[in-house]
């Protein structure tokens, strides 16, 4: 990441305004000479002291050179969001803008953010760069529920991953995992249910291999009384 320049502190309104127009002259040069790091250090400069100094088209910049980490992508993309008119290019910056989120480890912010694309675009590559980082992030929102002991919350997690993208070896480990947490809340028929799911699309491969293994394992699982329905002696 770029060194952030340095930041004023309680500067008067007119050392304010001043240092913002230096930073928006450091900006415009560095923009002129293609210095992305500089750039992106006025950037980030002025969204703290003056956001209305910064211009989209350098943001917008900046974001589609691929220079940036995803930290100062996610702090970046704002700007360059405002400057983006076209459909496809605003669809394709919120991909972005979501992976780096999940990048910098934040999966439930970048699950909305992929999650809102899907409900905009209609341009199928994009489509399938957002199905694929949703399901990514459900799985491991979900795996990560599901450790914690919290297998509500797993459950609709690896629901969102297998909807996204079912046919893909993420969409089906999503499914084993939904499995896992039906299990786990005795749930024998929608445990079966995701593991026949999972082992329908290919029994072969390493995936099926272990949803059929779980099939059969509850198939041979002792059936549990219903208390709702036994006699108290």
């Amino acid at each position: 990441a770029a060194d952030a320049a340095p930041r004023p502190r309680a500067l008067a309104p007119t050392g304010r305004d001043e240092a913002a127009a230096g930073l928006a002259r450091v900006a415009r040069a560095a923009d002129r000479h293609n210095d992305s790091a500089a750039l992106l250090s006025a950037i980030l400069t002025l969204r703290s002291i003056a956001p209305d100094q910064v211009t989209g088209r350098q943001a917008l910049g900046l974001v589609r050179s691929g220079k940036l980490e995803p930290a100062d992508l996610v702090g970046a993309m704002p700007f360059a969001l405002a400057a983006a008119g076209d459909g496809d290019l605003v669809d394709s910056l919120l991909n972005a803008y979501a992976g780096a989120l999940q990048e910098t480890t934040d999966c439930e912010a970048a699950a909305d953010g992929f999650q809102a694309v899907l409900r905009r675009a209609s341009e199928p590559r994009i489509r399938v760069v957002a199905s694929r980082g949703l399901a990514e992030c459900a799985l491991t929102l979900g795996r990560e529920a599901l450790e914690l002991k919290e297998p509500d919350k797993a459950i609709l997690w690896f629901q969102r991953g297998a909807t996204a993208d079912s046919a893909s070896d993420t969409g089906r480990l999503s499914l084993l995992g939904l499995g896992d947490a039906r299990l786990s809340q005795d749930d024998l028929v929608g445990a079966a249910i995701a593991f026949q799911s999972a082992a329908s699309l290919d029994a072969a491969d390493s995936i099926g291999t272990v949803a059929t293994q779980r099939l059969n394992a509850l198939s041979t699982a002792p059936v549990q009384p219903d208390s709702s329905t036994s006699k108290a002696p």
